[in-house]
């Protein structure tokens, strides 16, 4: 994440690949960025469940921050008295998404 003082554009690397396919530059102006959410879709997360990787987002409403992020769990782990498979996908709000591992991004929207 850059951003140009001259003409205050926020500049986003690395949408979705560090390189090669998928990799981009983005060029947003401040009123384009609506808010900062906890992860992206393709990135890994720690949860208050434990670890995994980000498999969508929804119903992230008018400025993106009321959504939903499905979690591809790395593990065997205990959900709401449940015990889940290694692989389930469970869905979790933005507060029980404890950091996202891309380290050098921060997601936008």
């Amino acid at each position: 994440v850059g951003w140009r003082v001259e003409d205050d554009m926020h500049i986003i690397r690395s949408l979705w690949n560090r390189s090669g396919p998928g990799s981009a530059v983005a060029y947003f102006r401040r009123d384009s960025i609506h808010s900062v959410v906890q992860a992206a879709v393709g990135f890994d997360v720690e949860t208050t469940y434990g670890s995994g990787k980000v498999v969508g987002y929804v119903r992230g409403g008018k400025q993106n921050i009321t959504g939903k992020y499905h979690i591809r769990m790395d593990h065997e782990t205990r959900f709401k008295g449940r015990m889940l498979n290694r692989n389930r996908v469970v869905e979790f709000s933005r507060f029980q998404i404890l950091s996202c591992r891309g380290a050098i991004f921060v997601p936008v929207t």
